[in-house]
């Protein structure tokens, strides 16, 4: 008897449509398709017809290679702070 092929462990909650991939990126799909075509975001694989989805493991990968902002926030409510007190004493 021969041994059974290994079952494809890719559910389809893996994958990901447009609307889901917009709301973790925060990117419109105007900008998701741009930075497909710049080659700085994952690309799609094809379902058949217009269909499309995204692979979860390609997006988070994607988003851990990210560079982290730093923290500004401290330093913005200084300036403004500044700004508030530079115009009150004019």
């Amino acid at each position: 008897m021969a041994p059974e092929a290994p079952s494809l462990q890719l559910g389809l909650e893996s994958l990901l449509r447009m609307r889901e991939v917009k709301e973790i990126t925060k990117y419109s799909a105007a900008t998701i398709y741009r930075k497909i075509k710049d080659g700085t975001f994952p690309r799609p694989i094809g379902l058949g017809g217009k269909a499309v989805r995204w692979r979860m493991a390609d997006v988070q990968q994607w988003m851990s290679e990210l560079p982290v902002q730093p923290d500004y926030t401290g330093a913005y409510r200084r300036l403004l702070g500044s700004a508030k007190r530079n115009s009150r004493s004019k």
